[in-house]
């Protein structure tokens, strides 16, 4: 059993996270709708606070297992090592190649961590954090900025995670995820915590973005978007480095996608969150945002970054 008591963090002087009580036991797959900054700073408090006997209590402290959109393993090792290494530290007892066949990494073992892409990279950390089988696995919006295949593997192997009397406690922020039907579902509002009941379970929005090529017509998901552009009357969605002229406003997208991770750095961009690698300051009032596959990456309003920073949950 993982219980946490009276638990109320706070910020800055803002209470980000509102005073909760909540307790997974085994079997339990338990899902806490909240803001991604919410999530964040809980799986952050969560991680390195685990001994705060005041607020937390579970017998097994090294049975649990983690995973935070922070995480990254050893870039140059490939798939198969840097797994290896974590069931070699834990000693774990599982079959190594089984884990690599359940989470559709067999054919990636060979592969450095840094040549995969986002989506195969979080099925890497996911089984990372339960090489070594822990008790409850506690993970921070894992569906965010991945395929469908990935989600559809991460929600199949938790839910038979749990089905074997182990906890799954996660956040959830990402509103392009495939519904829920089982578990216990919570809403954290800023204020409170409060379980849901199956009629008031969250529903999934669905959500495309529409853009021209030639005569077509091209939808994407959100998590697709690399960053948005508006320049010269039009609006260029970038997906995997390529371009294409989308008929809405920056300010229309913006309202669209906010919910999904996107972020205005600056009056003409508005980028997806889960992509940014880097902020970069260029001199004292010049600041860039990398993102993945675009090293020049995209400018940032020096106005923008305190906001920005709170969004992600950082310190200035």
């Amino acid at each position: 059993m993982y219980t946490i008591t009276n638990l109320e963090i706070v910020q800055h002087g803002h209470v980000v996270v509102p005073s909760f009580d909540l307790t997974v036991n085994e079997g339990d797959f338990a899902i806490i709708h909240c803001s991604a900054k919410q999530g964040n700073v809980l799986l952050h408090y969560l991680h390195t606070q685990r001994q705060n006997k005041d607020h937390i209590t579970f017998s097994q402290q090294k049975q649990i297992g983690y995973f935070t959109l922070e995480d990254t393993l050893y870039e140059r090792l490939s798939v198969f090592d840097n797994l290896a290494f974590f069931h070699n530290l834990y000693n774990s007892k599982t079959d190594l190649n089984e884990i690599l066949s359940t989470w559709g990494l067999t054919s990636f073992q060979s592969m450095r961590y840094l040549d995969l892409d986002d989506s195969i990279k979080r099925r890497v950390l996911i089984a990372r954090a339960i090489v070594h089988e822990p008790s409850i696995v506690i993970l921070e919006n894992p569906y965010i900025g991945v395929d469908h295949e990935t989600k559809q593997l991460i929600s199949n192997n938790l839910i038979l995670y749990s089905n074997r009397a182990k906890a799954v406690l996660l956040t959830l922020s990402d509103y392009d995820v495939e519904p829920f039907s089982l578990g216990r579902q919570y809403k954290m509002t800023n204020t409170t915590l409060v379980e849901l009941s199956n009629e008031e379970a969250l529903p999934t929005p669905f959500k495309k973005i529409a853009a021209k090529q030639a005569e077509k017509t091209l939808l994407f998901n959100p998590e697709e978007i690399d960053y948005i552009e508006a320049i010269d009357g039009e609006c260029l969605l970038y997906v995997n480095e390529q371009s294409y002229v989308s008929p809405f406003t920056l300010q229309a997208l913006e309202q669209q996608l906010v919910p999904f991770g996107f972020f205005r750095t600056h009056r003409s961009y508005l980028v997806n969150l889960q992509r940014v690698r880097e902020v970069m300051q260029w001199t004292r009032n010049s600041y860039t945002v990398v993102i993945a596959k675009y090293p020049d990456g995209v400018p940032l309003a020096k106005s923008k970054l305190p906001l920005l920073y709170e969004t992600l949950g950082i310190a200035l």
